[in-house]
């Protein structure tokens, strides 16, 4: 696994694009094959940040800059719209070894875990 710096993760990156850049090249480096729309103007509304595939297994994962107030389900930060519920919950539906994540700075040690 790549390290990262000793920033606290606020402070590592600027915007949500630096958050999803970074840790897609960290996927691709893993290992991952990845894919993540760069301009979403053409793509349906709420579709994941990153769809990350290696040996069977998919990560699905929403990356949110902000670290939002939590919502009711564990991991679901607040700020995630209808659209974008939508589309995870139906990736969450799929059986077979498919993980669905909402993700922010501050879950870099489980999104370290996932990726390795």
């Amino acid at each position: 696994m790549p390290e990262t710096t000793e920033l606290t993760p606020q402070l590592k990156y600027r915007h949500e694009r630096d958050f999803t850049n970074h840790w897609a090249k960290v996927a691709r480096e893993c290992g991952w094959m990845v894919y993540h729309t760069y301009d979403s103007r053409h793509s349906p509304k709420g579709f994941p940040d990153l769809i990350c595939l290696k040996d069977g297994r998919m990560i699905v994962a929403e990356l949110k800059m902000k670290k939002y107030k939590r919502g009711v389900m564990k991991g679901d930060p607040m700020g995630v719209t209808p659209d974008q519920r939508a589309w995870l919950s139906e990736f969450d539906s799929l059986v077979g070894d498919i993980a669905v994540y909402i993700w922010t700075p501050d879950d870099e040690e489980e999104m370290s875990e996932a990726l390795s």
